[in-house]
């Protein structure tokens, strides 16, 4: 009787008693009613089904949502909640646990909770994407300079001009802070900026090292520069020199992502965009990717398996739009290549007469890429020798200035009229381009090995 007596101790977030203080029974209704769940006398009598309220909590949200559901056990002694905004969560048991005379909230009840309404999967994304839009960022604060003569050489020899450089904001920082090499130094500054603020810089120091503004907000490198109000497409690329490339060859609506491909294409389910933390930089973009859902989008990423996995990976992220992908020609592996190689009339016609895709398609070329480039390595092998250099290249060797901001360039380039001609090649180029990274056993280049290497698995192919 005392036992009964006894008040069981209140636990979040029900701060309900299953007895009241002579020790019978207190109805489950009262007790959902002083937790603020309010069900009717139907939904009482209906039991071991769920039921779809409003959440006492958060009241549904601004839209006043029933994402509150509430179960009632068959014997009617207990009722499982829980809440379904992502931003609310609230969720408990009432009432006592099976097989428990003296009252008191259960430890543990096993069940499985109905799939969320698709539109409280709509509520639960837009409301995940609205967190990652006002996240809290470190606003990037540097000491921005006019790019230098030795920067307009580099650029000159990527054939970049400084009329480029400057519609795109390009910069020099003078005592930008490697983290890689633990000092201060000269560096190329790429800024980033999303409705006229600098969110992010990506800086480029010696050796082809890059590093971005420590607390910056992932974005898109160049989305100020989309114009909403016209049907041009969106050109997504994977690094900034392929955006002014772009910008050169008068073509609008280039961007790039932040930080290069994936590996590879992955089969998992999608997370909702605030722990989507690799393409955080698509979702803070949300608003200007989607202000004019017409524009189609253009994957130009680089012709190899992480080029053709990030365009699968971003084409996941944007369903229901118009995709298209740009076959680079022989020996070009990205936008760069090129208009060094091609000139800048060529580039547009490839950007202009990209092919319709499927995401579906993106992702098995992607799956492709990577076995064909896996089974080269293992056919073939690889040997990190340098390839010896192309005949008729005249290299440039920076002096002391040019190695301090990491500006290496990659030969000297012909004065702009040779890049006025289309399908022109730059005077001293040949018809593709050298492979200098890595040689491969016994081959000119990469492709040529994925090819015998597949062709050896499969003598049909």
């Amino acid at each position: 009787q005392g036992q009964q007596g006894q008040q069981a101790p209140a636990a979040p977030p029900v701060p309900t008693t299953a007895r009241g203080a002579e020790g019978a029974a207190r109805p489950l209704a009262e007790q959902l009613a002083a937790a603020g769940i309010e069900l009717t006398p139907s939904q009482l009598s209906h039991r071991d089904e769920w039921h779809r309220v409003q959440c006492p909590r958060c009241g549904g949200g601004s839209s006043g949502e029933r994402s509150f559901t509430v179960l009632v056990d068959e014997g009617g002694r207990h009722a499982v909640f829980n809440c379904w905004r992502a931003s609310c969560g609230h969720s408990g048991i009432v009432g006592d646990r099976p097989g428990d005379k003296a009252g008191g909230l259960p430890r543990e009840v096993e069940y499985e909770a109905p799939p969320p309404s698709p539109a409280e999967e709509r509520q639960r994304h837009t409301e995940a994407i609205i967190a990652v839009d006002t996240a809290p960022f470190t606003r990037p604060t540097p000491t921005l300079m006019a790019p230098s003569a030795r920067v307009l050489e580099f650029f000159h020899s990527r054939g970049i001009s400084p009329a480029t450089l400057e519609a795109a904001g390009v910069r020099i920082v003078p005592d930008a802070f490697s983290p890689l090499a633990g000092k201060r130094m000269q560096a190329i500054a790429f800024q980033y900026l999303r409705r006229g603020e600098l969110v992010n810089v990506k800086y480029r120091g010696p050796g082809k090292t890059f590093w971005q503004s420590k607390g910056g907000k992932k974005s898109l490198y160049g989305i100020d520069l989309v114009d909403a109000s016209t049907q041009e497409p969106i050109v997504l690329v994977e690094g900034e020199i392929d955006v002014l490339s772009l910008m050169e060859a008068g073509v609008r609506g280039a961007v790039s992502v932040p930080d290069g491909a994936p590996p590879q294409v992955t089969r998992r389910a999608l997370p909702l965009p605030d722990k989507d933390k690799k393409y955080a930089f698509l979702w803070s973009c949300h608003r200007e990717l989607w202000s004019n859902p017409s524009k189609a989008i253009v994957f130009a990423t680089d012709a190899d398996a992480p080029g053709r996995a990030l365009a699968a990976e971003v084409a996941r992220r944007l369903p229901g739009r118009e995709l298209r992908l740009v076959q680079w020609p022989e020996g070009c592996k990205d936008a760069n290549d090129v208009l060094l190689y091609h000139g800048d009339a060529f580039l547009r016609e490839l950007v202009s007469s990209a092919k319709p895709v499927t995401a579906k398609q993106l992702a098995d070329m992607a799956r492709k890429a990577l076995e064909l480039a896996k089974l080269a390595l293992k056919a073939v092998g690889k040997t990190e020798t340098p390839a010896p250099p192309a005949p008729q290249r005249e290299t440039k060797v920076p002096s002391a200035p040019l190695r301090a901001a990491g500006e290496q360039p990659r030969a000297s380039v012909a004065p702009r009229s040779w890049r006025t001609t289309p399908g022109a090649r730059a005077p001293g180029r040949g018809p593709s381009r050298p492979t200098t990274q890595a040689s491969f056993n016994g081959f000119a280049s990469a492709e040529d090995a994925i090819l015998a290497a597949a062709q050896a698995a499969d003598p049909a192919s």
